[in-house]
C-alpha cells in the first residue's frame, strides 16, 4: 500500500513538471527541429548528406546557434526553425516580424535576416562563397501567414518538396565530406556553458539595440 501511494506520488510530481517545463517556448521549438531532422533524414536516406542540429560556431568572438546545417549534393541548407502558432505579419525585407494569437500580439526579428547572419558566419567558417549556402526559414503549420509567404520561407509541410526542388550537382560527395568534417571540426561543444555564453551574447545585442 504504501509503494502505491508513493508511485502515485511521483506520477502527480511528473505530471506537475512537464505541464510547467514541458509546454514552454523552448521546449516547443525542440519539437519542431526534432521534426525537421526528421524530415531531412528520412528524404534524403537514400542520398549522401551530412547534418548538424542546433550548431554552435564561435566567429569575431561571438556565439552563434543554427538551428540546422543540410550538407549535400543540393547544397548547404541554412535552415531556422519557427513553432509558432497564430497569425504572422511580415515581409522579406521588414526588420521586424509581428506573431498574432488571440488578444496577445508581438514582433520578432525577421528569420530571414537572422539567417542572413547565420550564412555570413558559415561562409567566413568554412571559405565558401556564397552560392554554396541557401537561406531557409521552415514554420510549423500552426502558423498562418496573413501577409504574402516571403521566398525561402516555407511550412514544414513542404519540406521535403522544397529540398528535392533544387538542382543537383552543386556539391560532389568529396565536397560534402570536406565541409562536414571541416565543420565538424570547428563546431563548438554544445554544453551548458556555451549555451550559457550564447544567450548572455543574444541579450547584449537586444540591450544595446
Amino acid at each position: 500500500m504504501e509503494f502505491l501511494f508513493i508511485i502515485i506520488i511521483l506520477a502527480i510530481f511528473l505530471v506537475v513538471v512537464f505541464k510547467k517545463f514541458g509546454n514552454t517556448a523552448a521546449a516547443k521549438g525542440r519539437k519542431a527541429e526534432a521534426r525537421v531532422s526528421k524530415i531531412i533524414q528520412r528524404s534524403l536516406k537514400n542520398e549522401r548528406f551530412g547534418l548538424f542540429n542546433d550548431l554552435l560556431i564561435e566567429h569575431d568572438g561571438d556565439i552563434t546557434q543554427i538551428d540546422h546545417v543540410l550538407i549535400c549534393d543540393r547544397g548547404i541548407f541554412v535552415i531556422e526553425t519557427k513553432n509558432l502558432k497564430g497569425w504572422i505579419f511580415g515581409g522579406e525585407r521588414s526588420r521586424n516580424w509581428t506573431h498574432v494569437l488571440y488578444q496577445s500580439k508581438h514582433k520578432f526579428q525577421n528569420p530571414l535576416h537572422q539567417n542572413y547572419k547565420h550564412i555570413k558566419v558559415l561562409q567566413a567558417a568554412l571559405e565558401l562563397p556564397r552560392s554554396k549556402l541557401i537561406s531557409l526559414v521552415v514554420f510549423t503549420n500552426r502558423a498562418e501567414f496573413k501577409t504574402e509567404v516571403p521566398a525561402n520561407v516555407i511550412y514544414i509541410h513542404k519540406l521535403r518538396y522544397t529540398l528535392f526542388s533544387w538542382d543537383q550537382g552543386l556539391l560532389k560527395n568529396h565536397e560534402i565530406d570536406e565541409i562536414y568534417w571541416k565543420l565538424d571540426g570547428i563546431r563548438m561543444e554544445n554544453n551548458r556553458k556555451n549555451r550559457k555564453l550564447h544567450r548572455r551574447h543574444v541579450k547584449n545585442i537586444a540591450r544595446n539595440k
